[in-house]
């Protein structure tokens, strides 16, 4: 006797689409429900990204839905010591190279204030990813402050 496994979801699913180029932006807007931006650009890129996705929602007379965004940050109580990681990172080519605005970093205050940018240009969520390379024992520490960053962002 053959078995069959289907489940199904408890509710509707969103299918947020990375998309960083202008077709993909606008499959984004036809196909998704949301969009996924790429955690390597910065505000600039960012703002002109978030005007061809919602100008292809409106093509297409869609709802833009979730609009999401991942940054790379480092949290720490010692925002020198932040800064300082940070910059040596990089200045050291951190992620291929990435500009200094797609990356966090810095005590809960600075760190904040750099993902507020974000949400200034209309994301509704940030998604976050402790840097790459950073101590364990810092990166906890990180994770544990980002919830201070995400409460001061409420």
């Amino acid at each position: 006797m053959a078995r069959e496994i289907a489940p199904t979801p408890p509710g509707d699913v969103e299918w947020w689409i990375g998309a960083h180029s202008d077709a993909a932006l606008d499959r984004a807007a036809r196909l998704g429900t949301g969009w996924y931006a790429d955690a390597g650009i910065d505000a600039s890129i960012a703002a002109r990204q978030m005007s061809g996705y919602l100008a292809a929602c409106e093509r297409h007379g869609r709802p833009p839905g979730t609009m999401a965004i991942r940054k790379d940050v480092f949290v720490s109580d010692d925002g020198d010591h932040a800064r300082s990681v940070g910059d040596r990172m990089i200045d050291a080519g951190y992620r291929g190279g990435q500009p200094r605005g797609s990356v966090a970093y810095g005590d809960v205050d600075a760190v904040t204030e750099q993902l507020a940018v974000f949400a200034g240009l209309g994301f509704t969520d940030v998604i976050i990813r402790t840097m790459v390379g950073i101590p364990q024992d810092e990166a906890v520490r990180s994770i544990e402050l980002a919830g201070d960053v995400a409460r001061a962002l409420a």
